[in-house]
Formats: structure tokens, sequence, C-alpha cells
């Protein structure tokens, strides 16, 4: 978002937790993934069919670059602090590797579970995070008659938020 917010581009594709927190950006929400723990297959809460923001408090996480309050769960409801591991993963690609080594576990979103099937991992709900949203964002400043097209088409065929 900081890029929009300086100029630097006219619109992105912003995920976040709920709503755009940002007085200059406005946005349509395109779509909502479910937030999963990803394991090593051969880890003991692997084979959970679901888990609980709790059942992670002392699972080793491995550590994330952008974003890092909201992919580590911070604040835990439980008031404890993640056991962050390192080094933090740039990438998913970088992530996924590391929970396959068994470096650690990780919170994704459920289209990265479904683009990564690795046999070495699992994925396994989390009942008690939100969802991630995925918005199209400009500015509300945007004047450019295709960008507000593109908006207003986007608003229209978006549906209900969910």
């Amino acid at each position: 978002m900081a890029a929009l917010e300086r100029g630097d581009v006219s619109m992105v594709f912003l995920q976040t937790r709920s709503e755009i927190e940002s007085g200059a950006v406005e946005g349509v929400r395109l779509l909502s993934m479910e937030r999963l723990a990803v394991f090593n297959a051969d880890h003991h809460l692997s084979s959970y069919p679901s888990i609980s923001i709790y059942d992670m408090d002392r699972e080793p996480i491995i550590d994330a670059a952008f974003d890092r309050d909201y992919w580590l769960a911070m604040p835990r409801p439980s008031g404890r602090l993640p056991n962050v591991v390192g080094p933090a993963a740039r990438t998913v690609d970088e992530m996924l590797t590391l929970v396959a080594a068994g470096k650690g576990m990780a919170i994704t979103s459920s289209t990265v579970a479904e683009k990564h099937r690795w046999p070495e991992l699992r994925f396994v709900p989390i009942i008690d995070l939100p969802p991630a949203h995925v918005f199209f964002a400009t500015l509300k400043s945007e004047k450019r008659k295709e960008v507000r097209q593109l908006l207003q088409t986007l608003a229209k065929n978006a549906g209900p938020p969910g």
C-alpha cells in the first residue's frame, strides 16, 4: 500500500485483514481466503482436521519478512508471544521450504495450499483466525477515467463482502 500512497503505482492488489485502513485509499474486496497452519507432514498437529490459535502457542513459527504481525498472528489471544524462528521467509517458497525441512510451522492462506501440494507438507485450518482478504485498490484522488471505470466494474461484479 505504501507504493500506492506514494504515487509510485496507480492501482494494486492488496491482501489485508479486513478493510483498507487508509483514508486515502479505496478498494473493492475481490475474495476472502481461509488462513491455515502449514506443518511438516511428520508434525504431531499435521493430522488434525483443524486447530485453534491456542494449539500453536508453543510451536516454533517461521518468521515472516512482510506483514509480520499478521502472519505470526500477533498479538495472540493467550497473551503469549509466538516462538519465532528464523531466518525470516521472504517468499512463499522460502517459507514452505523451511516448514518442509522441519524448521517450524507457518500461517498461510488457502490459495497457497491449493497451489503448493508438496508431499512433505500438511495444511490445517485454523478455526479462530479471521480470513485474509484481497482488494483491488487505488487512491481516492485517482482521476483517470479508466481506473475509475475498472474500480466501478469490479465493485458491481464483486458481490457482497465476505
